[in-house]
């Protein structure tokens, strides 16, 4: 488990296992489904170390992770111990709008088949460039073998899918399989190849349609399906539900998709690919730029899996689709944006942040660079548009051309060479460096405003005068430093209150980080405030929730009124009994009128002790 604390935090900031209702993932984030949406920190989560940032759509929340999406998602579910049978109980108190619903189903369903398609595209570019230097003839068994596996998924595209579609429909997975196995049966297919056009069931005609490569029929089918089984699953009696549901479920869904469903679907996938494909092709430049243009907002409001459906229709009906070598410029173009913010950055997790998403955007998945970095910083969102557009209006242009699924880049460069086409490749590098270019210099030109987390342990810059006079406050306990927005109570790692440190304690005693005058102690001991004799107000207060303990486990040695100096021992609580009965121990240091001294300096030292200064405060800059 290479990322517990990772795991811990993201349990933290979303309600607990408890208010999870589903989990899945797609190329880069981890999309976790919420019974309680009002339970999500989302600041906290876009500031957790190892993520690219989140967003909150609908009833679920989408964790940037990156190019290690599935060992997170392995690891994650391994670590929250996923039941999904267990675990979807419960729904969601905020509810998706139909087309949002219908959006995140269709992720569901075809994200878990792309590695298959994007493997088996790859491999038949990869056999076009064998073919053409020569190193495989088009007659050789080797390639007739080849061929055959990278046309396989193609082919058997609506058994995948409606296994895919089972999972999200919640029906009999093996059940959905054999509908769109009958859909793809020899029988049906060797009466198309004789020329057979219809049969009859019953008296009614059926009208016989090659399903092979089809999107859209096994979804619909399998759709229908569910609910003809959830309908027999209520009315037939438990003792018989295992083989009388299953065929019962058949004999109605099987007939009615090959009657109505399928045809339909069939004849809906073909005029919608076939009018935006018909738009793309006519609109050229224009084309281009509107659609490479707005593509990064397409990420972000996550209507691309609109789109890969389409994609996959049009490549199984024409071998080709117009999509990729315009939408693949958004990838490159946040590429460049990224590194040009590596460039200017002067913030050392920023430049991390921006040279990792930089190298996944060229790669082909954008949405870290869109998330953690351009986004964030507005104006290289902006910069990464135009060179989108830039880049479309090239791709668009000439008309180029992909002949594989994958996420466009100069790394899947492969899918875009034909035999027909030799010019198409050269084409779709060229818009694919145009983009990056003219992203990178933009993001130079138009700048950015730098983000520093003001309530982060992570270095307020100490940018006063060399004779300011600054306070420092020690550790009130021994222990480890944890950044303060990792505090699990929204009111301190929000900084709400004032800024301030988080210590995981090693020991039971709390000391007087400043000299000064006590003014409160909480009735349940738990917290203590105090004024320093500089004028600030501090809080120390120990454990998270500990109210609930009514004091025990806490022994105050001070009282209101009390002067004490720095280094005083003012109070001490058993940090270990406070986590046996399952409350975070965690010491909190807060300075609630920091708002009053902009300028501070946070140590962000792994292990501290009492005679630490970890916080300063400039009291020459604070207002006046």
């Amino acid at each position: 488990m290479n990322d517990q604390n990772l795991y811990i935090n993201i349990l933290d900031n979303i309600g607990g296992k408890e208010n999870i209702s589903d989990v899945a993932h797609c190329m880069t984030r981890l999309r976790i489904a919420l019974k309680d949406v009002s339970k999500v920190n989302i600041e906290a989560l876009n500031n957790l170390e190892g993520t690219m940032g989140a967003v909150l759509k609908g009833n679920q929340v989408q964790i940037i992770i990156g190019n290690n999406i599935t060992q997170v998602y392995n690891e994650f579910t391994e670590f929250i111990q996923f039941d999904e049978n267990a675990i979807q109980e419960g729904s969601s108190k905020t509810k998706d709008n139909l087309f949002v619903r219908g959006l995140n189903n269709l992720a569901s369903i075809f994200n878990p088949v792309v590695p298959a398609l994007a493997g088996s595209g790859m491999l038949k570019a990869f056999l076009v460039i064998f073919k053409l230097t020569g190193i495989l003839s088009e007659e050789s068994e080797t390639y007739f073998i080849l061929n055959t596996v990278s046309d396989a998924v193609f082919y058997f595209l609506p058994i995948l899918l409606a296994y895919s579609a089972s999972k999200v429909f919640k029906c009999n997975t093996f059940v959905a399989v054999a509908l769109a196995g009958t859909l793809m049966h020899p029988n049906f297919t060797g009466l198309i190849a004789e020329g057979s056009s219809h049969l009859n069931f019953m008296g009614i005609p059926i009208n016989l349609i090659s399903y092979a490569s089809s999107v859209l029929p096994a979804i619909f089918g399998v759709w229908f399906l569910s609910y003809v089984e959830r309908f027999f699953n209520k009315i037939v009696p438990n003792a018989f539900k295992i083989v009388f549901v299953p065929a019962f479920t058949l004999l109605i869904a099987v007939p009615i998709t090959l009657m109505v469903v399928g045809p339909a679907a069939a004849h809906i996938s073909s005029f919608i690919s076939g009018g935006i494909e018909f738009l793309v092709e006519r609109g050229g430049i224009l084309s281009g730029i509107i659609y490479g243009g707005l593509q990064s907002t397409i990420v972000v409001a996550g209507l691309q899996h609109g789109i890969l459906p389409l994609q996959i229709d049009a490549i199984a009906r024409t071998g080709h689709n117009l999509y990729s070598p315009i939408s693949g410029n958004n990838n490159t173009a946040q590429a460049g944006a990224s590194f040009g913010v590596w460039l200017k950055s002067k913030n050392t997790r920023n430049k991390s942040v921006a040279a990792s998403a930089s190298i996944s955007a060229l790669l082909g998945i954008s949405e870290p660079a869109v998330y953690g970095v351009t986004l964030r910083l507005k104006r290289p969102f902006l910069a990464a548009a135009i060179g989108a557009a830039t880049g479309g209006a090239i791709a668009g242009g000439f008309g180029a051309q992909a002949y594989a699924i994958g996420g466009p880049s100069f790394a899947t460069l492969p899918m875009f060479i034909s035999e027909t086409n030799p010019y198409n490749v050269f084409i779709v590098a060229g818009a694919f460096t145009v983009s990056f270019i003219v992203a990178a210099i933009l993001t130079c030109i138009f700048g950015f405003e730098e983000i520093v987390d003001d309530k982060k342990s992570e270095k307020i810059v100490e940018t006063g005068a060399a004779g300011d006079e600054w306070a420092e406050l020690t550790s009130p306990v021994d222990g480890k430093i944890i950044p303060i927005e990792k505090v699990d109570d929204y009111v301190f790692s929000s900084g709400t209150i004032g800024n301030g440190v988080a210590i995981e304690p090693n020991s039971n005693q709390v000391y007087a980080p400043a000299s000064g005058v006590i003014e409160l102690v909480f009735e349940t001991q738990h917290a203590i405030g105090m004024k320093t004799k500089e004028g600030l107000e501090i809080l120390i207060h120990l454990g998270v929730d500990t109210v609930k303990l009514d004091g025990k486990y806490f022994d105050t040695k001070v009282k209101a009124g009390d002067t004490v100096e720095a280094g005083d021992l003012i109070c001490e609580y058993d940090y270990i009994k406070v986590k046996e009965e399952g409350y975070a121990a965690t010491a909190i240091m807060i300075v609630t009128n920091s708002k009053e001294y902009p300028e501070y300096y946070i140590d962000d030292s792994v292990s501290t002790t009492r005679e630490e200064p970890i916080m300063k405060i400039n009291l020459e800059r604070g207002i006046k």
